[in-house]
């Protein structure tokens, strides 16, 4: 009697056998959990940003919690320049509603799609945690507003930031088969214990830790460099061609998001007409850079979307390829316009010899 199992159909090339699918009562409590993370993180923002718009719009003198308070002196140079606070104010929540709906957006039609999967769904968890609590303290200041009303509601809005933290560095690790390869690549998990939320850290460890910020930029540079090799050494050695094919689409999304992100900071800082922060006296350019920084890290979570669910549908490496040119031409003209301004400046500032007449 021939072996039947002999003749059995192999999969297709690049394509792996599902073995990340949930079912009965794992499945059940992991959709419960996002559900619950759902409603409970997009609450806490949208309670949040009436709270903000007050602060936003008033004086602030104590220390400052978010990049979007200000203190008096810096209310009346707004004022004195025109600058529109509550505009402004509304505008950041505006911007702060567009991303967090990306985000959930995306993550919703993961849920509704694959929620069986588990890979999927740790996406879908991660990319709605991340669309409401993520980068807070630079741009609306939901954990902020939260803590000085309702102390209990600020201290789980910043639990679920580090929960954001772990489960994208979860998702990071394991994209896109849902296994930790190499196996060992779980312990690196640890790393993020070193991005803490502000209002989750003593006092103490937090002068500590701003009076010595290298610590913090250190820490950074160890995440994402675990993640980048980790990504690396499955595309390289254990990736099947479909499953390039989805990294493919991620790394485009963190190229663009991140890398354009990183370019508005770095062109816009040389150039001198963006600071590192909004607390400086070109409120409408922080503003316009602030913005552009939101909309191209709204990027990541449309690349993993496409990634998990359409990324047969387009040619990924000609988008690549067009993105390294635009790239290319973007950064050289964005070079020229920064040394042309500083050639400027420099034009323009008065020489020690008509200082001294």
């Amino acid at each position: 009697m021939p072996d039947a199992l002999a003749h059995a159909p192999k999969p297709a090339n690049g394509v792996r056998a599902d073995s990340a699918r949930l079912s009965g009562a794992p499945l059940v409590l992991a959709r419960g959990a996002w559900i619950v993370f759902t409603l409970v993180s997009v609450g806490l923002l949208g309670a949040a940003m009436p709270l903000a718009y007050q602060q936003m719009t008033t004086p602030h003198t104590g220390p400052q919690c978010a990049d979007t308070r200000f203190s008096p002196a810096q209310f009346a140079a707004m004022r004195a320049a025109g600058f529109s606070i509550s505009g402004f104010a509304a505008w950041v929540i505006a911007i702060q509603c567009f991303v967090m709906l990306v985000y959930v957006g995306v993550g919703a039609l993961l849920f509704w799609r694959r929620s069986d999967n588990r890979m999927a769904l740790l996406a879908a968890t991660a990319l709605v945690l991340f669309g409401n609590t993520y980068s807070d303290s630079h741009w609306l200041g939901a954990s902020c507003a939260l803590h000085s009303a309702w102390p209990a509601a600020g201290l789980l809005f910043d639990l679920l930031e580090m929960v954001a933290g772990f489960l994208g560095a979860a998702l990071f690790f394991t994209f896109p088969s849902g296994r930790w390869i190499p196996r060992w690549s779980g312990w690196l998990l640890f790393l993020w214990l070193l991005q803490v939320p502000a209002g989750l850290i003593p006092a103490p460890a937090h002068d500590f830790l701003m009076a010595h910020a290298w610590i913090g930029g250190v820490s950074g540079l160890l995440r994402i460099a675990s993640g980048v090799l980790a990504q690396v050494y499955r595309y390289r050695r254990v990736s099947t061609p479909a499953e390039r094919l989805q990294t493919k689409w991620v790394v485009l999304g963190i190229a663009v998001g991140l890398g354009g992100a990183g370019a508005i900071i770095v062109v816009g800082g040389a150039a001198g007409f963006v600071g590192p922060h909004m607390t400086t006296t070109n409120w409408s350019a922080n503003l316009l850079a602030g913005t552009a920084i939101q909309l191209c890290e709204a990027l990541l979570p449309i690349s993993i979307g496409i990634a998990l669910l359409r990324s047969r549908l387009f040619d990924v490496d000609q988008i690549i390829n067009r993105v390294l040119v635009y790239g290319s031409l973007t950064g050289v003209l964005g070079g020229s316009i920064s040394a042309a301004s500083s050639r400027y400046k420099g034009w323009c500032a008065p020489s020690p010899g008509r200082l001294s007449r």
